[in-house]
């Protein structure tokens, strides 16, 4: 059976017509990218650049993506490099925690950071006292006293 991918695309303000950060330019790449690995396109997002921080959360495209996957609407977030969902680390570690629980992979379709990322994502759980794996964390653990 196929995977079924979630293309996310996001820009700064007044990245519209910058060469390969372009929204359309981004979604082309991601499209190609889920293509070639036989993967059914379920849906695409842009996100609206003007007025939402690249480092919130809280943006509509986001949070639409966020509850399409809590919903389990698709199996694969394909961005076009990881720092499109995020510039914050630690924003990056609580939104790749979330889609991992949801049974989201998250793959970057220039291929950076991806594994390191993950790495990254299973010390943050560790040392918050959780086991590496998503489904085993406690509650109460180190840093949610």
């Amino acid at each position: 059976m196929s995977k079924r991918a979630m293309l996310y695309a996001r820009v700064a303000n007044g990245g519209l017509c910058n060469g390969e950060n372009r929204l359309a330019d981004q979604i082309e790449a991601c499209g190609e990218y889920a293509r070639t690995r036989g993967y059914v396109i379920v849906a695409a997002i842009s996100e609206d650049p003007q007025g939402v921080s690249g480092l919130q959360l809280d943006r509509p495209g986001l949070t639409r993506l966020r509850e399409m996957a809590q919903a389990g609407e698709f199996d694969v977030l394909v961005v076009r490099g990881v720092d499109r969902l995020t510039r914050d680390w630690t924003t990056y570690l609580q939104l790749g925690d979330e889609l991992e629980r949801a049974g989201v992979e998250i793959e970057s379709a220039s291929g950076e950071y991806t594994s390191v990322l993950g790495e990254l994502m299973k010390e943050h759980r560790v040392r918050n006292g959780c086991a590496p794996e998503p489904m085993n964390c406690r509650r109460g653990g180190k840093g949610n006293e």
